[in-house]
């Protein structure tokens, strides 16, 4: 999440969270996107996370910026569909 709202900022939005928010809750429910939680050292522990629960995920903050002083953070992650389907994601 902090990279698409880096890539936001490059674009220069003017309300990078709430774009992207929109964005990935709008192809969650469309079922263009998949998300993941889980931290970020135990790739193999993430948990899918329904898009409905992910829709209310994405209103909270603290999953759109890197938190690297607490050692167990806990990120949320999406992957285009379309990746896993060709197996390039």
């Amino acid at each position: 999440m902090p990279e698409a709202i880096k890539a936001a900022r490059a674009l220069d939005s003017r309300q990078p969270e709430q774009e992207v928010r929109e964005a990935l809750t709008a192809l969650g429910r469309a079922g263009q996107v998949r998300f993941w939680r889980g931290r970020w050292d135990r790739e193999d522990e993430h948990v899918e996370v329904p898009a409905g629960s992910a829709a209310l995920l994405l209103e909270e903050p603290r999953w759109y910026r890197f938190r690297l002083d607490e050692r167990d953070e806990e990120r949320l992650y999406y992957v285009n569909v379309d990746n896993i389907a060709s197996g390039d994601g």
